[in-house]
């Protein structure tokens, strides 16, 4: 094992024995996504790979498209049919294999949403069939790898519907985004995904390159008994 692991290994080790005496159970560590030697060290300590951040240049845009449909943004007089989409999407990310709880949404929520940020909808003639909500007013925030310069898939983020998945609505809906966010003089786009969800493990990539890689460890909640 190289010094550097060896230096990640006792930061760990030192780290964890306190968050374990603290009660804290669930460890999460931001790597880069690129150091292999460092994901497989942290892998033999028991973490997994857990959520993807990725960034990609907004002037990426010009993908082959399906024109089957009509993408415009969303208004208030679609909140109701989006409210209803937004949390049929909640019922995917509680099935397997993610298994993640977010919270229902109410139709002043996505109002809200609709208000504050950019909503673009793909309608198959009278119906929502896909959906991609950003923001183009960040901050510098080293997390979200976002400046002020960028944008950031956020709220709902991308949901396409069962049956219109493979079809290039993701890709379409993506590329209006980020002409968008070139005119609006937003050079970047930032993304972050679970690494469980394999929808998005196969779309996002194709697009946006991965900068950081999230991973984690659950501790048996046993660890401080009789101690």
């Amino acid at each position: 094992m190289s010094d550097e692991l060896n230096i990640y290994r006792e930061m760990y080790c030192y780290a964890s024995q306190k968050w374990v005496s603290d009660n804290r159970f669930n460890h999460l560590w931001m790597t880069y996504f690129d150091d292999d030697n460092l994901k497989n060290s942290l892998y033999d300590l028991g973490f997994g790979s857990y959520v993807i951040d990725a960034c990609q240049l907004t002037s990426a845009t010009g993908h082959v498209i399906n024109q089957d449909y009509t993408i415009v943004f969303a208004s208030a007089a679609d909140a109701e049919a989006l409210t209803e989409v937004a949390n049929s999407s909640n019922e995917y990310y509680i099935n397997s294999p993610i298994f993640l709880q977010r919270n229902k949404y109410t139709k002043d929520e996505i109002m809200q949403l609709i208000d504050k940020n950019y909503v673009l909808l793909a309608w198959d003639k009278d119906k929502i069939a896909g959906v991609l909500s950003f923001s183009i007013n960040q901050s510098y925030n080293f997390e979200r790898l976002t400046t002020v310069d960028s944008a950031r898939i956020e709220g709902i983020g991308a949901y396409i519907l069962p049956d219109y998945r493979g079809k290039g609505m993701g890709t379409a809906l993506l590329d209006k985004a980020f002409a968008f966010c070139k005119e609006k003089g937003k050079s970047y786009m930032h993304v972050s995904y679970e690494s469980a969800n394999p929808n998005a493990i196969q779309f996002w990539p194709k697009y946006f390159k991965p900068a950081i890689r999230s991973v984690r460890r659950t501790i048996n909640k046993d660890a401080n008994t009789n101690r």
